[in-house]
């Protein structure tokens, strides 16, 4: 009995023990975070001999070896709270995605805690994270004060009207905007408020974002890091059904679209120039020439012509035969630029820039003059 007691004793001093070590843990996350720590479910340490850590990412600037390490870091914090504001548009709850982040496993050999964090938060809600809007409140967070939330619910209210406004306005007015993209306004009560409901989106984003453009709709999305915005941004683009291209690259990291610059810098860098339009250009050129050079050739044999225009004709047919032969040339070589070398890269040629037609040639001009016939 007495061993069991024991047993049971140092259990739970271990689990005692181990929650403490989380506890602490949490804590120093979240410093080095730069969040409060009531965001990871645990509280503020009051002791009195409590020190912050050495490594806590502070705002204050410091010698000038450490400013760049703490502007990365900064910039790290920053990234996150964006992250974890679009989860919450998406309809996530953010204090428990950044929770589940961190409990997923230890930071061992990390050299950023929010980098890190970032990274699994990306991975989990993959394809989780396009922002959802029904109204302006839905942007109030939630975690703002009971204060300062009634004045944001004022602010998204008067909002709400002024879109509704710009709503009716638009089906009124008409413009061309409106009407490329979601049609003529109908004339039924019930389809007409849908057409003002969606148009109202999209006249509340043009008015925001002040794009005053009669034919295209929202113009450019906002710049990445404006949550609010890029929200707005994407209500409106929902509620006009535009296609949705570009928007896998709005949702990419900053490292994920670097990457995608690099790779198209080394596409371009081993393309071959594109010459369709230049190809079939000179192709054209040099069939004229060829078609000059025969014609005249044999209009200086004509019995009927004077020796003066014979031999003009003879000198206009040689210069047009030289000027095929230059442009046949031009033909060989843009046809050659099309193909890769000989044991160069493996791809096949474009078939956008492949050759159309053999390089042109035509029958010399005679060189020789011919007597006449006697008539």
């Amino acid at each position: 009995m007495l061993l069991n007691t024991t047993q049971s004793r140092l259990s739970k001093l271990e689990k005692g023990s181990q929650a403490l070590r989380d506890v602490v843990e949490l804590r120093h996350i979240a410093a080095k975070l730069g969040i409060p720590p009531e965001r990871l479910g645990v509280l503020p340490d009051r002791s009195g001999d409590a020190r912050p850590h050495a490594d806590t990412v502070s705002l204050d600037p410091g010698p000038a070896r450490d400013s760049q390490e703490r502007w990365r870091a900064v910039r790290a914090i920053w990234s996150l709270e964006r992250l974890l504001r679009t989860a919450e548009l998406s309809g996530h709850d953010p204090d428990r995605v950044l929770a589940d982040a961190i409990a997923a496993r230890d930071f061992t050999g990390a050299h950023s805690l929010a980098q890190v964090t970032y990274a699994r938060i990306t991975h989990a809600l993959e394809g989780q994270l396009t922002p959802y809007l029904t109204s302006a409140t839905d942007l109030i967070p939630r975690d703002a004060a009971p204060d300062y939330r009634a004045w944001l619910a004022r602010r998204a209210e008067a909002a709400d009207e002024r879109r509704h406004e710009l709503g009716t306005e638009t089906a009124e007015q008409a413009p061309a905007w409106a009407l490329d993209a979601l049609g003529p306004v109908p004339k039924d009560v019930i389809e007409r408020q849908e057409w003002e409901h969606r148009a109202g989106w999209a006249a509340a984003w043009r008015e925001l974002a002040g794009h005053t453009d009669e034919h295209d709709p929202l113009g450019a999305a906002p710049p990445r890091g404006q949550v609010e915005k890029a929200a707005l941004f994407r209500a409106a683009h929902e509620a006009l059904r535009l296609l949705d291209a570009g928007h896998e690259e709005a949702g990419m990291t900053d490292g994920r679209l670097r990457m995608r610059v690099h790779a198209l810098k080394q596409e371009e860098a081993w393309a071959r120039r594109h010459v369709d339009e230049e190809l079939a250009a000179t192709h054209a050129a040099a069939d004229r020439a060829c078609a000059d050079a025969t014609v005249w050739a044999a209009r200086a044999e004509a019995p009927d012509i004077s020796d003066v225009d014979r031999e003009q004709l003879r000198t206009a047919a040689a210069g047009a035969q030289r000027q095929a032969e230059e442009l046949a040339q031009q033909v060989a070589a843009l046809e050659e630029a099309t193909w890769p070398a000989p044991g160069g890269s493996s791809r096949p040629p474009s078939p956008a820039i492949s050759p159309t037609a053999p390089a042109p040639s035509c029958t010399p001009a005679a060189s020789t003059p011919t007597t006449p016939a006697t008539v």
